[in-house]
């Protein structure tokens, strides 16, 4: 995911891509890293399932 950030980066600074373009794509980024905050918040609030195999 982050490779392609750079990538988008990278095209706005060679102008292969508008600023209107580029401001398209980090709100789409900004959402997609939320929503795996969000994910992660959930996961670690989970309970750690105990091993049975004892």
């Amino acid at each position: 995911m982050f490779s392609k950030f750079e990538s988008v980066v990278n095209a706005l600074d060679y102008d292969q891509i508008t600023p209107e373009s580029f401001q398209s794509f980090t709100f789409t980024w900004e959402a997609a890293i939320a929503a795996f905050r969000d994910r992660r918040s959930t996961l670690m609030a989970q309970p750690t399932p105990i091993s049975k195999s004892q």
